[in-house]
């Protein structure tokens, strides 16, 4: 919140106790933060800004009470990327020697090209020496044990010479690591969401969309990465070209060389100039398995890109390069991205109370599923357990596209966290839901076989969750050639085999870990059925599924 002035009035601060172990309701707690630029208190003022409840360590090292540290968010305001006068070197570690009074930035080290540690710090620990170590999204970073003054530094940052911003900025580097260095070779930290693999070459050409940490692409010896930022759900087109990185909320980027450095474009000003509602940190997106440069984006309705973008590919390359376009303007029209809704008014999967399913709002698109047997067969899951069928998804104009509703008060009205279509058949489906049914025990169950009749317009579902047990379900993959399903859970991945009732582990070698997504490449030739599983902080992983004899 700000006040009168624009000044901060509701923050983060950090307060200090001498007598912790006191018996009274307040143990004498001293507010040290102040909104006073200049002022002491300000070096600790809305140090975790608005992610209060994802980032907030504070800690002071083993036998040392007069040292503490704190860790946030950066203040991205104070960075050479936001602004030519730049005072700090982020402010998302600080360290104080005189308990909490002043603190000093630890974020970069004492190098002009200093290595900065990942905006979002979570956790610290000591060793003896006075190295810290820093845990962060982007894994683990520790200091040299050596503290100097870098201050002499800010002579070169454009401040005003005696401004507050000049002060703060030879206050906050009088003592920073002399070098920091990074302890993540060999250790897997990031938290991959869901990986797109190249139809054409399986092997070699996949791009991932990773927690904070950009979308790094796989070149078939390693992962290389050069879009950076929220890396939710990627896609690749058809022919294995065109590639696409998600960010955070509504951001889409385009390459249509690949993933060529420096050919990243911003393709996604309708989605969020749009009033309408998306999943609050990672949008189902995909890529048309049949029809090329065609892309679908879910929010309140599926939105739809028949061009990748643009038809005018010349004006995405001089107007929306996503590092030095000038957007051509601040709206929709600006031509930074040709998405459009469909269905019209009755398009929005979302509209109206869930009645059926206990009230509440069904919210956004969870999942969404293009049939790669037609041109025109969507599956579209929202939030609060519908699930949709549209037969005419490429339909023109958009407002034309049509959708029928598939689930009923028998089904569970939690998350829908995948759809997985049979290959052979455009109107059968298998959709998992996450969650617990024990907070649904009227409508049990984890992964369902879905049908649809055309005749009637109506679905059957039958629950295949047997002994999979009581456990969210995070992706689902229907391998169309065997009938064998695979489930995505907190601790690996399962295999249904095709008539089969009991579920067993899918391969060995997978850690007992999260999976978030799975991707199953059917393969053009000999070798290459993969199975792909996004984790939580143990990497990506491949099996190769058994070719198919030809009867």
């Amino acid at each position: 919140m700000r006040g009168p002035g624009n000044v901060l009035v509701d923050a983060s601060k950090l307060y200090r106790t001498d007598d912790a172990a006191a018996t009274v309701a307040n143990a004498g707690w001293t507010l040290l933060s102040s909104n006073v630029d200049g002022t002491p208190g300000f070096s600790s003022f809305d140090f975790c800004r608005t992610q209060c409840s994802y980032d907030m360590p504070v800690v002071s090292p083993p036998g040392m009470p007069d040292e503490v540290w704190i860790g946030g968010a950066t203040q991205y305001q104070e960075l050479p990327t936001r602004t030519l006068r730049y005072r700090s070197n982020g402010r998302a570690v600080m360290r104080s020697t005189d308990a909490g009074v002043q603190f000093k930035d630890q974020t970069g080290d004492a190098r002009h090209e200093w290595e900065s540690i990942h905006p979002d710090i979570h956790e610290f620990a000591f060793a003896p020496g006075g190295v810290a170590f820093i845990a962060s999204d982007g894994g683990l970073t520790r200091t040299s044990g050596t503290y100097v003054d870098f201050s002499s530094d800010c002579a070169t940052r454009n401040l005003i010479p005696g401004s507050v911003s000049e002060r703060d900025c030879r206050t906050w580097l009088s003592s920073i690591p002399e070098r920091l260095l990074t302890l993540n070779a060999g250790l897997p930290t990031l938290q991959f969401q869901d990986l797109a693999v190249d139809p054409t070459d399986p092997y070699n050409d996949l791009i991932t969309g990773t927690q904070d940490n950009g979308s790094p692409y796989w070149t078939g010896s390693g992962w290389e990465m050069n879009v950076l930022g929220d890396g939710a759900p990627p896609a690749i087109d058809k022919d294995g070209v065109i590639h696409y990185h998600q960010y955070s909320g509504e951001g889409i980027d385009v390459n249509l060389e690949g993933t060529t450095t420096g050919s990243w474009l911003w393709i996604g000003d309708p989605l969020l100039f749009s009033p309408e509602g998306a999943a609050i940190f990672y949008g189902s997106l995909i890529a048309d398995p049949v029809v090329g440069q065609s892309a679908f984006a879910g929010l309140q309705h599926v939105w739809r890109t028949k061009t990748a973008g643009n038809a005018d590919k010349q004006f995405l390359v001089d107007h929306c390069n996503t590092n030095t376009g000038d957007r051509a303007g601040t709206s929709p029209a600006s031509g930074c991205g040709d998405w459009v809704p469909l269905g019209g008014t009755a398009g929005d999967l979302t509209a109206g109370p869930d009645a059926d399913k206990g009230g509440g709002q069904a919210g956004f698109i969870s999942a969404q599923a293009r049939a790669a047997s037609d041109t025109h067969t969507m599956w579209v899951a929202t939030r609060r357990g519908r699930l949709f069928i549209s037969k005419n998804i490429d339909a023109e104009p958009a407002s034309a596209v049509t959708y029928t509703r598939l689930d009923t008060p028998a089904q569970p009205r939690r998350f829908p966290s995948g759809i997985s279509v049979d290959s052979n058949d455009a109107n059968h489906a298998i959709v998992a839901f996450s969650g617990f049914s024990a907070y649904t025990p009227a409508q049990p169950g984890h992964v369902f076989d879905v049908r649809y009749n055309p005749a009637t317009g109506t679905a059957t579902w039958r629950d295949l969750t047997a002994d999979l047990g009581d456990q969210p379900v995070l992706d689902v993959a229907l391998d169309s050639a065997t009938g064998d399903i695979y489930a995505a859970t907190d601790f690996g991945v399962a295999r249904l085999v095709s008539g089969q009732s009991s579920w067993t582990t899918a391969a060995a070698g997978l850690p007992n870990t999260a999976v978030y997504a799975l991707t199953l490449s059917g393969g053009k030739k000999a070798g290459d059925r993969l199975l792909y599983a996004a984790t939580h902080g143990r990497g990506a992983w491949r099996a190769e599924l058994p070719d198919v004899k030809k009867k």
